[in-house]
């Protein structure tokens, strides 16, 4: 296993990345966490990356797990002088990490909104966090953290199931590059770019899916993304769209 090594990202990166500035440790509790730390000093795509985290999460605060050397942890700045903070901007991630990655298996998936699918099995996450500025009294930056499960690991029991790993013999240094890579590449395309190419990966079209909605489930069949980056369902004879703020997917139909 090949350790973190800022020299060797940096020979994989392109130039536009090259005085990127790079943190690297061998354990943190969480990478996103790092980086929301004084982070109006922090500069635009600083990246934090990590062997081990310890209180590593993901989406309504569940834990990410984290084995020590086996993946990528990794969190960046992103500023809206340098990509839109919209509502796709975690579909826009999203397509980005499958472009870096898609080379080494021709099954992965984009499961709405902000996981990556290989075989049917969670392969890693998004987590975007905003942070307020104060003195513009807005949202003008975020925090967008990556897990991916590289290597295979011993996973809780109740995990091992629904988690699958890249397992590539290509460096983890390498990966991280071209991640970094294909964001700084994808920032500039446009929403329905997005849109359009997410859709084409989307592990959830056609399906019949329960999600929880105001602390009640209900069922409905994945008819696509809207142009907006929500979930369209059909849901008995309507049409409704969901987004992240309000909706957890709560299981998958694979029949």
């Amino acid at each position: 296993m090949q350790a973190l090594n800022e020299c060797e990202i940096r020979k994989f990166l392109c130039e536009d990345l090259k005085n990127i500035k790079i943190n690297i440790f061998d354990e943190i509790t969480s990478t996103n966490d790092f980086l929301k730390k004084e982070i109006l000093s922090r500069d635009n795509l600083e990246v934090c990356l990590a062997d081990f985290q310890t209180k590593g999460r993901g989406r309504f605060g569940r834990t990410f797990e984290s084995p020590r050397g086996r993946g990528i942890y990794m969190s960046l700045v992103l500023k809206d002088t340098f990509i839109d903070i919209d509502s796709i901007l975690t579909l826009r991630i999203g397509l980005a990490v499958y472009e870096a990655l898609k080379a080494y298996s021709d099954n992965l998936k984009l499961k709405w909104v902000n996981d990556i699918y290989l075989n049917e099995k969670k392969l890693g996450g998004i987590l975007i966090e905003g942070v307020y500025n104060p003195f513009k009294q807005k949202i003008d930056r975020l925090v967008a953290g990556i897990g991916i499960n590289v290597l295979a690991a011993d996973m809780p029991i109740e995990l091992r199931d629904k988690v699958s790993f890249l397992n590539t013999k290509t460096s983890r240094n390498e990966l991280i590059a071209s991640i970094l890579n294909e964001i700084f590449t994808i920032r500039n395309k446009t929403s329905e770019y997005v849109v359009e190419n997410f859709e084409k990966l989307n592990l959830l079209k056609g399906r019949y899916i329960s999600y929880m909605v105001e602390g009640r489930e209900a069922f409905g069949k994945v008819l696509g993304i809207s142009k907006d980056g929500f979930l369209e369902l059909e849901v008995g004879n309507e049409k409704i769209l969901l987004n992240s703020g309000e909706v957890s997917i709560k299981s998958l139909d694979k029949e």
